[in-house]
């Protein structure tokens, strides 16, 4: 599994247009024979995740410096996906039996979310440790190239991170990430010459990281069935 991460991860790093996210229902078929369906639910679940934190966090941000009124939606950000997992018996339930193409399609769906809510109550809180010690990373590096309060850059490496998982992007990212970091800042009135320099280094460190991880991924031993 850590392999298929890694090399998923550095694939969709460098590949255009999101087609990297193709490589993880194949890699899952190759090695755990696993359908093609179950692992595309898998994946997309995956990626519900990964906006909810992304758009949580940004307004978590904006709601410290910001009016109280947003807070309204943080707590509602925080409240929503607690009651997602508890639909997915529900949604099991009321579709079994039928054999038709919509219904199929639901069981698919939501067959890519944990049945245990304490094991789903877990991934939620390993998504917003692991973005937050994500994005911690970030603007520690970005700080490094540009003289700011560390807090004035998280709305703008939330955006480029958000932007990064738009279908509409060209090979490894390149003027889209760059571009949401800047505009994501702008309103910290920092140089955007500056933001720039500190987008295009922060940019250029992880591509090399996903370089780096994703060559060292390819020394992890494969078990081949049968032996």
């Amino acid at each position: 599994y850590l392999r298929i991460n890694v090399l998923h991860t550095t694939v969709l790093n460098l590949l255009p247009m999101r087609t990297g996210e193709a490589a993880f229902p194949l890699m899952m078929k190759r090695h755990f024979s696993e359908r093609y369906a179950s692992s595309i639910a898998n994946l997309l679940w995956l990626r519900v995740a990964d906006f909810w934190i992304l758009l949580w966090l940004g307004l978590l941000v904006y709601a410290v410096h910001g009016p109280a009124l947003l807070w309204v939606p943080v707590a509602l950000g925080l409240i929503a996906p607690l009651l997602l997992q508890p639909l997915r018996a529900k949604i099991m339930s009321a579709t079994m039996g039928r054999e038709n193409r919509l219904a199929g399609l639901l069981r698919i769906l939501v067959g890519g979310l944990p049945q245990q809510f304490t094991r789903y109550l877990r991934l939620l809180l390993w998504t917003v440790l692991t973005w937050s010690l994500k994005l911690a990373a970030f603007v520690s590096v970005a700080g490094y190239f540009v003289d700011a309060p560390m807090s004035t850059l998280v709305p703008g490496i939330i955006a480029a991170e958000i932007s990064n998982a738009l279908p509409i992007q060209g090979v490894a990212g390149f003027g889209n990430y760059e571009a949401a970091m800047v505009l994501g800042s702008s309103l910290s009135a920092l140089p955007a010459e500056a933001l720039l320099a500190a987008a295009v280094n922060l940019h250029l460190f992880i591509l090399a990281c996903t370089l780096i991880f994703g060559a060292l991924a390819l020394l992890i031993p494969v078990k081949r069935s049968g032996a």
